[in-house]
């Protein structure tokens, strides 16, 4: 059997196998299990996130530590074996998106979104931390 909890607060709904039944009824039939959770879902910052996105090719780990260094940017590093962007938190992810010249358009609060200053502008960024093998 299939059970399931869609929806949150007065609009949650309990299935079992596909169909909807009362919330006693689902808990009747139900195993025993826990609610609690563990904290994790798909908006909770996981440490360290590994993003394929800002990821460099491994030829290019020296060169891009180099320029997270020279931008300030701490708490990045790249997986040696396929150059995987390694963020140990939301701040350095933010860093270097800006560095990078990316942007999350699905980010929240927060995170970094499109700006006229990293975002294909050249006027009032510092050139200084971008290197052309990276774009």
């Amino acid at each position: 059997m299939k059970f399931q909890i869609k929806g949150m607060g007065d609009k949650t709904t309990y299935w079992i196998d596909g169909k909807q039944v009362s919330r006693s009824k689902f808990w009747k039939m139900s195993p025993p299990c826990s609610v609690a959770g563990t904290g994790d879902s798909i908006t909770a910052w996981k440490r360290p996130l590994r993003s394929d996105a800002m990821a460099v090719n491994t030829s290019q780990i020296p060169a891009a530590m180099e320029r997270n260094r020279k931008a300030g940017i701490t708490g990045v590093s790249y997986d040696p074996k396929d150059g995987t962007a390694i963020i140990s938190s939301r701040g350095a992810r933010r860093d270097l998106m800006r560095v990078m010249g990316v942007h999350d358009r699905n980010g929240g609060y927060g995170d970094d979104h499109a700006t006229t200053d990293f975002v294909d502008s050249s006027e009032g960024v510092d050139e200084s931390v971008y290197d052309d093998d990276f774009r």
